[in-house]
């Protein structure tokens, strides 16, 4: 039996029945347990061979040779084992082991020795399920909290045990809170707080049993509840064991979603937790929405301290700040210098307080781009008038470099007019009276800087009007950003140039005008032959229709005559 007892003590399911009357001893056990049949005879009825059957059909056969053994077939196992007792003759034990024991189990079992048939055990498996998804709660102390624990089950005659037990005490290691046998109370914890309750199901298989703890103290905190079913002296069917964690009252402070900033500038990224307890591990990261690929920043711990992860230029350190006036802490992570490669990113900070919480918070890295934008639309009334453009930029740089462009409209043609550096604007172009250049710096503008540049096109011409103003700002941090104004023709515009377009020679010397009037010339071309073609098939017809009429009417006047003087010949 030791080896038995050895794997009872493994598996914690097994059912132990001993026949006790001539006729059948019931027995019950539950799904998943491992169930042992007990026959007990005498020595002396123990004959060459034994046979375990179950509702008339063999299970097992065994063969008595010179020595009792085991025999073991699939989840059955029968064992033989003398037990000496104050009697003559010795008795022996004939036990039947069924393994993982399911619905198809129950029944009846016999043991037949010899031709003799001894006392018969019937076997009723009943179903039983928990069906409970939580093993933490998260309290407070002086919180009420209810445990509830659901069953699922078509039995009616078990027992049900709720305990808990300290890991912490061993002199209190387990505490029996309630004790139920086929529904009725018979044990109950003398702790007024701890009350508990079996609650049956309408329909007599879905059933809970509820926990209720009032003024939770720090030491409810630290216990594992545990309930379990048990249909016989060792096979309990146990529940997950709950846990409790204490509330630290967690939120994060931090309102900063979004953060910009330019290259070579340095950032601090800062984030703010309300907590009773304080982190124990910090992990950052951060995401690329260009790349959606998430790469680890540091880890701050209080063993190491922080450690970096990126291998760059870029300098990370962490700076920890207790907030005793908010009962948390201010994390403060800088960025030394960032490059393109480190801005535009979401960067995530995740607090880790004992094993069992966390919080994640983010912040956006955000490039700051400088802004370039035209003032109004412009619109020019006459050739000859003077043409003013004017564009605004905005940004925490100053600018560098201004380049004044223009592009035609009909070849694309682009034709640097002149550009600015260190206060000086230089014309790219011969006519030194042709384009003014003015820029005004906006002093009022306190985020950096701001400046109105101001263009001014003298005389102008069919060409200044034909073209596209493109003004490209370089600021001193490298960024680069460029806007274009398209002046607009109005019906002053479009009548000069019908006047030019005849009094004019130049004007046949612009492709585009050339190319319109060989259109036109062509459109003119078929038009007249198109018109032409009709009015002569127009003539064709009708001269056909005359033939064709006269020639109807001669015959028509030899019928006459014949009619009148049969015998007269026609000289027609």
């Amino acid at each position: 039996m030791n080896w038995l007892l050895s794997v009872c003590l493994i598996s914690g399911l097994w059912v132990q029945v001993l026949v006790l009357t001539t006729d059948y001893t019931v027995t019950r056990s539950v799904i998943g347990c491992h169930t042992e049949l007990l026959w007990q005879m005498n020595s002396s009825n123990i004959g060459n061979t034994i046979n375990i059957s179950k509702d008339g059909v063999q299970l097992l056969y065994y063969r008595i040779e010179d020595s009792l053994q085991d025999k073991t077939e699939g989840r059955y196992e029968l064992q033989l084992n003398s037990v000496s007792t104050d009697a003559k003759e010795n008795v022996v034990n004939v036990t039947l082991i069924i393994a993982n024991i399911t619905l198809t189990d129950s029944g009846f079992y016999d043991v037949l020795m010899e031709n003799t048939r001894y006392n018969r055990i019937r076997l009723v498996v009943v179903d039983f399920d928990w069906k409970n998804a939580f093993n933490q709660i998260e309290i407070r102390v002086g919180d009420i909290v209810n445990i509830i624990w659901k069953y699922e089950t078509s039995s009616t005659e078990f027992d049900i045990i709720l305990y808990r037990v300290s890991p912490a005490n061993r002199k209190t290691r387990k505490e029996t809170l309630a004790r139920w046998s086929n529904g009725l109370l018979k044990e109950q914890s003398g702790n007024n707080r701890l009350l508990a309750e079996l609650i049956p199901g309408p329909d007599g298989r879905i059933g809970r049993v509820e926990l209720r703890i009032l003024d939770i103290e720090p030491d409810d905190i630290n216990y594992v509840y545990k309930i379990g079913v048990q249909f016989n002296v060792d096979c309990i069917v146990y529940d997950e064991p709950v846990t409790f964690r204490e509330s630290i009252d967690f939120y994060w402070l931090t309102r900063t979603t979004s953060l910009i900033t330019t290259p070579r500038k340095s950032v601090e990224l800062i984030w703010e937790y309300h907590s009773k307890k304080l982190a124990d591990k910090i992990i950052f990261t951060r995401y690329s929405n260009m790349t959606s690929k998430n790469e680890n920043v540091g880890m701050w711990s209080r063993t190491k301290g922080f450690e970096t992860y990126i291998n760059s230029t870029t300098e990370f350190n962490l700076n920890k700040v207790i907030d005793n006036k908010h009962q948390g802490e201010r994390i403060i992570l800088g960025i030394s210098k960032p490059t393109t490669a480190d801005i535009n990113r979401i960067y995530y900070c995740r607090v880790f307080i004992e094993d069992s919480f966390s919080s994640i918070s983010q912040i956006q890295l955000i490039t700051e781009r400088p802004k370039l934008s035209p003032v109004d639309s412009v619109v020019i009334k006459d050739i000859g008038d003077n043409l003013t453009l004017i564009w605004v930029y905005k940004y925490r740089f100053t600018a560098a470099t201004i380049s004044i462009k223009r592009k035609h409209y009909y070849d694309e043609k682009i034709v640097e007019l002149g550009y600015w550096y260190r206060d000086t604007f230089e014309l790219m172009i011969t006519d030194a009276y042709k384009l003014l250049f003015q820029i005004t710096p906006n002093t009022t503008y306190s985020n950096g800087s701001a400046a109105t540049i101001t263009v001014t096109i003298v005389n102008t011409t069919e060409d200044d009007l034909d073209s596209v103003y493109i003004c490209s700002v370089t600021f001193t941090d490298g960024e680069t950003c460029s806007s274009q104004i398209s002046p607009a023709w109005n019906i002053n515009y479009n009548a000069q140039m019908s006047e030019i377009s005849v009094n004019d020679p130049s004007f046949i010397q612009k492709p585009v005008n050339v190319f319109f009037m060989v259109l036109a010339g062509f459109i003119l071309l078929c038009v007249i032959i198109t018109i032409s073609v009709y009015i002569r098939d127009k003539f064709h017809h009708q001269s056909a229709r005359y033939h064709e009429d006269t020639f109807d009417d001669k015959d028509d006047s030899h019928q006459l005559s014949q009619l009148r003087d049969p015998g007269s010949v026609s000289l027609l």
